[in-house]
């Protein structure tokens, strides 16, 4: 395991040359071991056959001298292998095996083959010396043996001598093998170790322009364009990477402004603001400060909208959203919440004189008019506070209490600034409950039409028709003042269901009216709110209340105010002029309470006027308005409308108005509002009368 772990930590260059080293090692002993082997069966086999062919010869020899016991002829046949320094003992035995001639120093300890037991020649080798047997016999028949014994050092020096030629001369081919094998690895290593070098620079100071030398064609040179091409690839990667990272950082950058910062106004939105709310309400309690929440709303941006276009509003909310920012210090934040809605927060506030003179800025510098694309625009806002952490340290109460006091703000004249009180939380459970209610007042039947007689007022005050004015008899609370509620409806919306079923409700009554009284006919006016004119079903209403009550479309006279008529939008004109072609009567009602009421009388296709109480109450004393009065009625002759004045409660104010030429009258004078039943009745006492 060991060298296992110590090899695998080697270089290439030296595991390959190791490996070579270990190859050329184990080739070569293999090779001298075989060459060993061979040269030594080889001699073994030299020798033997040397040795055999001697003492054949030797023991034809002696077979004559020892079958007559001639020692001497023996000994002289014995006395030629002296001659050969090999032999060192050479011996004739006779048949009984007992030594008959012996030549040598002294007779070696050898035991002779049994007596004739052998018929061929025998070597056999053992403790360095070869032992050649070899019968001596005549004619075939054995008389005897011969032995030759020879030293074989001589034999096995010459072997190791040539293994010795033979292991120098793999030595040296060896060396020159590994040498060249040393330089040819080189060749080969050196680019992988340069490209080894590349790679370990390029990881670490992760540069990829460099390039691998390719000096070859070989696998090394393939792997080097290959590394070539692989840092081509990752360097375009790189790039396209670098690339996608920068437009992912701008993307980043985008979202984060586009999740903190409003893209019309460029302030901070309202994710942002409720984290900076969240974050400052959670610090104010070890921190001690006071601070203030202020909601903004503006007055009457729907109407900016609608008449110049949403791109002026949105110029007029970056001129606003700048005027707001500029009324603040620096530590203090204004943000746009959406659509005309703005807060801003106010840190370190040490009394409400503060906050007062910075809402004081902002009322003063909005309210200065707003030039763009030639429009000049007024606009003003509604701001409400709620003190931090006075009135609640609750992110959900700071948000509806600053709410709460934005729309009291709105209530009392808008263009104003209030402080939230906690009276404002009982109102606001009181006008929810209330609202609640009303949007199930439909449903549970509890509305009623009244209805206040219209009058000539020429002689005999015949009845013409009536205004339906809707009233809300609650279960608990019971007749609740339209005043009360009609507002409310408007702003939630119901005003278009509810002023459906008024209208629906006063044709079917209308309906009733008709071939009763004096004249036969008679008239309903109904009131028609900005909600309705603004409803894109308006036209498909109202023919349907006069199809479904079978109510000449004459009879039925729609009430519009001057604020209904502000909206001068080319929707509005065309329902107006719709209905005007259908018949129907529109009035324009409170007239001469505006700043631009002539102005109607051009767009619109208005048939009756209707003088405001406001300048009916104090007549016949108050000559202003009688002139005011006197100004309307001659307008209307020349522009040949009908004439209506309402709030007539004495007979000098009915006769005073029949004098200057006004032709239909109502108030308390006459009649107060009454039910339907009621109402049928009294044209039933015109018809009478």
């Amino acid at each position: 395991m060991m060298i296992r772990g110590w090899f695998r930590s080697q270089s290439l260059h030296r595991k390959l040359l190791l490996t070579n080293l270990l190859a050329t090692a184990l080739a070569f002993l293999l090779g001298l071991l075989i060459i060993s082997l061979g040269v030594w069966q080889e001699g073994h086999q030299r020798a033997e056959l040397d040795g055999l062919t001697r003492a054949r010869v030797i023991a034809d020899n002696s077979a004559a001298g020892l079958m007559f016991q001639d020692k001497d002829s023996v000994a002289a046949t014995l006395d030629v292998l002296r001659v050969d320094g090999r032999v060192l003992f050479a011996a004739v035995y006779d048949r009984d095996g007992k030594l008959f001639v012996g030549l040598g120093a002294s007779q070696p300890a050898i035991e002779p083959p049994g007596k004739l037991a052998m018929t061929a020649a025998e070597a056999r080798f053992s403790g360095g010396y070869l032992d050649v047997w070899a019968p001596v016999s005549i004619k075939g028949e054995s008389s005897g043996m011969l032995l030759i014994r020879e030293d074989m050092s001589a034999l096995y020096l010459h072997i190791a001598r040539l293994v010795g030629i033979v292991l120098l001369s793999s030595l040296i081919s060896g060396g020159l093998a590994t040498l060249l094998v040393y330089r040819m690895l080189q060749r080969v290593i050196s680019p992988l170790s340069g490209l080894s070098l590349l790679m370990q620079q390029v990881s670490q100071k992760g540069d990829y322009s460099s390039r691998a030398e390719v000096s070859s064609r070989d696998e090394v040179g393939e792997l080097a364009e290959s590394f070539n091409l692989m840092l081509d690839q990752i360097e375009r990667n790189n790039i396209a990477l670098s690339c996608e990272l920068n437009q992912r950082r701008d993307a980043e950058i985008k979202l984060d402004r586009l999740a903190h910062y409003d893209n019309v106004t460029q302030l901070t939105n309202r994710h942002y603001f409720e984290h900076r709310l969240h974050t400052l309400l959670r610090e104010m309690s070890t921190r001690g400060e006071r601070a203030a929440l202020m909601f903004i709303d503006l007055d009457n941006f729907k109407d900016v909208n609608d008449t110049y276009g949403h791109h002026i509003g949105d110029q007029l909310l970056r001129t606003v959203g700048a005027r707001m920012a500029q009324s603040l210090r620096s530590e203090d934040e204004v943000s746009r919440l959406g659509g005309d809605e703005f807060a801003v927060l106010l840190t370190r506030i040490s009394e409400l004189a503060q906050v007062e003179v910075v809402a004081s800025k902002i009322l003063k510098l909005i309210a200065q008019p707003v030039f763009i694309e030639g429009h000049e625009i007024f606009v003003g806002v509604s701001i409400g506070t709620v003190m931090l952490p006075d009135d609640t340290i609750d992110f959900n109460c700071a948000l509806r209490y600053a709410d709460m006091a934005m729309y009291h703000a709105k209530h009392l004249g808008r263009n104003n600034h209030q402080f939230y009180r906690r009276e404002l939380s009982e109102e606001q459970g009181q006008r929810l409950l209330l609202e609640s209610n009303l949007r199930r007042a439909l449903e549970r039947d509890e509305f009623e039409v009244f209805f206040q007689p219209i009058h000539s007022l020429a002689e005999g005050r015949a009845l013409l028709g009536a205004e339906a004015l809707i009233r809300w008899r609650h279960p608990e609370l019971g007749l609740v003042p339209p005043a009360d509620f009609i507002p409310m409806a408007e702003e939630s919306g119901l005003i278009v269901r509810i002023g459906e079923w008024v209208l629906r409700t006063a044709c079917q009554e209308a309906m009733r009216w008709q071939g009763v009284g004096a004249s036969g006919k008679y008239f309903v006016a109904v009131n028609l709110s900005p909600c309705q004119l603004a409803d894109a079903e308006l036209i498909a209403r109202v023919k349907s209340a006069l199809s479904d009550s079978g109510l000449p479309p004459e009879l039925l006279e729609l009430e519009l105010t001057e604020s209904v008529l502000a909206d001068q939008s080319e929707g509005s004109v065309q329902k107006l002029i719709q209905t005007a072609e259908m018949g129907v009567q529109l009035v324009l009602d409170d007239f001469g309470t505006g700043y631009s009421s002539l102005s109607y009388l051009k767009h619109f296709p208005i048939t009756k006027l209707k003088i405001d109480r406001s300048f009916v109450s104090e007549l016949p004393d108050d000559l202003d308005d009688r002139s005011i009065c006197e100004a309307i009625v001659g307008l209307s002759k020349s522009l040949q409308v009908t004439v209506l004045a309402e709030g007539i409660e004495t007979l000098e104010q009915a006769e005073l108005l029949q004098r200057i030429g006004c032709q239909e009258a109502q108030g308390f004078y006459f009649n107060r509002p009454m039910p339907a039943e009621a109402f049928r009745q009294l044209l039933g006492q015109d018809g009478n009368g």
